[in-house]
């Protein structure tokens, strides 16, 4: 059977300068410092051979780091990159073997990764640096061996003069770092290196630091019922102007950058305007003898592929010819444990397959663990979690959703639900369902979604007699009160059996082509020869879907919504957040006591529980600061009974249902 493959990076292939380094080679060569040697390559290549561009690049192989010297791609040929062979030649010291090489960059797939991207304020010329030993470079070559693997992009073209200009990316393939979450990236934004730091002397940041200059803050959510949650939102009192906050949020998370790292033809800078926006440039202006500040190779060796059991791979690199010793060992690719083929996992459909390249690309390791009426498989994640990832289509059924949902949130094994979905309506349905699991009704009840049945040929359904209509009512109290015509024909705990719960309803059955209702309240029985006759009378009683939970169905569950390659978390902000709106707080409680609560003569809900639950909510509806004090909004919006202003006893006001705390 066919196996799905990773996926491949869009770039074509093309040919390359190998630069072998072992742990022999020198850090210096007649007292010379092979950065410095490096960068007279460069300098030959653009100022002596009329290179418009040259582009470095070190990236992990299985075994050892890989660096690779082309031409850029407008100047691109094998022609120019056997002369620019025959420079290195030259001028690297011999230990450093070069090898012409053909790259095909297919099997580090297209899912993006985090990109981290050198900025600058400063748009002339940087002339006089103290270059330190080892280089800038070399010790971001150095930083980069925590991300296994990694990949790293120097771009040198011609400026004005004796200037060039550097640019510079570092790509994190890390499969623990997950940052198409708003918590993930929050996440990876207290733990990721810091990239600019060896390059102090120049005064630089990173597209993904720089949002904290340009009205953005990080902290950590403690008042949750679970742990700590590392959160980045917008600053207090920011007056920068909301698309440019969101345009450098973008910045941050662009998947252009991943684009253009191993593109033969990168992108003719469309980022450039933008980065503009927040006057930044995305690369660096200095004087050529600064140039080797930028420069540097240093030998690393991998005891463990850091491909292992991961739905990459890297570059397949394949030597054309050596031009001197030592050569690059042959490829032998780690051995990996068989990838279930989608037939295996029963995932049919285009779409299904995307999600499977997607997960294996994360990191994940893929089974079928799960069973719904989704199109669904479990992907156990290098952080030792498992997420059930089901597939949505348009005709959804939102029950079902919430019956998937209330597993997950029960189960021991699994420890997250992902809803993958490919249009912003189905993922914006899925999100509401989660966030909101019942319906509101007019009169102040709550009404549950029902679950699809699969029925077996001979029927043995319950049903309710028409015209009269039917609903699942979850009370306050937790108890599941089945009503028909408006009367209350059942009272069950959510924990029984539907069939236990409907044994005494009537009851349809598909026999020797005849349809025979039982159970009626006569005590009698009726048969029907048609399917058509029978159901003019009768409809089928559905399932409840009882949700596990009433605040947090977005803490444990999140929606992805995939555009081309792109697969980020769906995350609107609510129609009441306006931003910098002084009243966006009450506004926002309003809604929550509305949605959540319903009135109680005889109960209360304390302030504790309600903050803690309403900033849980909260932080899934907005990228406004929820760090301050939510004390007066909250209570000012309150429709119960308030004591005084300064009472923590919420009375006359109840959750709509019990639930379980959110799962963190």
């Amino acid at each position: 059977m066919k196996h799905i493959t990773t996926g491949s990076h869009p770039a074509s292939p093309w040919t390359a300068v190998e630069f072998v380094t072992t742990s022999k080679s020198p850090t210096d060569y007649h007292d010379t410092p092979v950065s410095r040697l490096l960068a007279r390559v460069i300098y030959r290549a653009l100022f002596d051979e009329g290179f418009t561009a040259v582009t470095l690049l070190a990236v992990s192989g299985h075994h050892r780091e890989r660096y690779l010297l082309r031409s850029r791609s407008t100047t691109h040929s094998r022609k120019r990159t056997e002369k620019l062979a025959s420079i290195a030649n030259d001028q690297l010291p011999l230990e450093v073997g070069i090898t012409m090489v053909e790259v095909d960059p297919a099997p580090l797939g297209v899912t993006p990764v985090p990109v981290h991207r050198l900025l600058t304020t400063r748009d002339h010329p940087v002339t006089r640096a103290q270059i330190s030993t080892p280089t800038p470079f070399e010790q971001l070559l150095k930083i980069a061996t925590s991300m296994r693997p990694h990949a790293i992009q120097l771009i040198v073209s011609r400026f004005k003069g004796e200037s060039v200009e550097v640019s510079l990316r570092v790509a994190d393939f890390s499969p623990t770092v997950a940052t198409h979450t708003a918590v993930g990236d929050a996440h990876y934004h207290q733990h990721a290196p810091d990239i600019a730091a060896p390059f102090e002397a120049f005064n630089l940041t990173t597209n993904r630091a720089f949002i904290f200059d340009h009205g953005w803050q990080q902290h950590t959510e403690t008042r949750l019922s679970g742990p700590p949650v590392p959160m980045v939102t917008r600053e207090h009192g920011a007056v920068v102007k909301v698309p440019t906050l969101a345009s450098a949020r973008d910045l941050s998370r662009t998947p252009t950058e991943y684009t253009a790292l191993f593109s033969d033809d990168p992108p003719a800078a469309p980022l450039t305007p933008t980065y503009a926006q927040h006057r930044v440039l995305p690369w660096v202006r200095l004087d050529v003898e600064l140039l080797p500040a930028f420069c540097g190779l240093r030998a690393h060796t991998y005891h463990v592929s850091p491909w292992k059991h991961f739905g990459r791979a890297p570059p397949r690199i394949t030597p054309q010819y050596t031009l001197r010793e030592p050569k690059p060992p042959a490829a032998s690719p780690p051995p990996s444990d068989p990838i279930p083929a989608a037939g295996e996992l029963e995932i049919e459909s285009s779409f299904g397959q995307t999600a499977l390249k997607w997960a294996r690309e994360q990191g994940a390791n893929v089974t079928d663990d799960y069973a719904s009426p989704f199109e669904e498989f479990t992907a156990a994640y290098p952080n030792q979690t498992h997420h059930c990832v089901i597939l949505t289509d348009p005709a959804f059924i939102r029950g079902d959703l919430v019956a998937v949902a209330t597993d997950i949130h029960q189960s021991s094994t699994i420890d997250r639900l992902t809803v993958f979905t490919d249009t912003t309506d189905v993922a914006s349905r899925a999100r509401n369902c989660l966030q909101r699991p019942f319906i509101r009704t007019d009169d102040g009840k709550t009404r549950l979604y029902t679950k699809s049945m699969r029925l077996p040929k001979t029927l043995d359904a319950p049903v309710h007699r028409l015209p009269a209509t039917s609903e699942w009512i979850l009370t306050p109290t937790g108890d599941l009160e089945y009503h028909q015509g408006g009367t209350v024909s059942a009272r069950a705990s959510p924990d029984e059996t539907f069939e236990t719960i409907t044994a005494g309803f009537p009851q349809v059955s598909h026999r020797d082509g005849l349809f025979t209702v039982t159970n009626l309240a006569d005590d009698g029985q009726r048969t029907y020869k048609t399917n058509e006759a029978c159901f003019e009378e009768f409809e089928f009683v559905y399932p409840p879907a009882v949700p596990s939970w009433l605040v947090d169905g977005l803490a444990f569950a999140t929606v992805l919504l995939q555009d081309g390659d792109t697969v980020s978390e769906y995350q609107p902000n609510a129609q009441w957040d306006t931003p910098q709106l002084t009243t966006r707080d009450r506004v926002a409680a309003t809604e929550f006591f509305a949605t959540y609560t319903v009135a109680d003569p005889d109960r209360s809900l304390t302030y504790a529980d309600v903050e803690t639950a309403f900033i849980s909510w909260l932080r899934h509806q907005t990228e406004e600061p929820i760090d301050g004090n939510f004390s007066v909004s909250l209570k000012s919006a309150f429709p119960g009974t308030l004591p005084s202003k300064h009472s923590d006893d919420l009375q006359k006001r109840t959750w709509r249902y019990p639930s379980e705390p959110a799962q963190g």
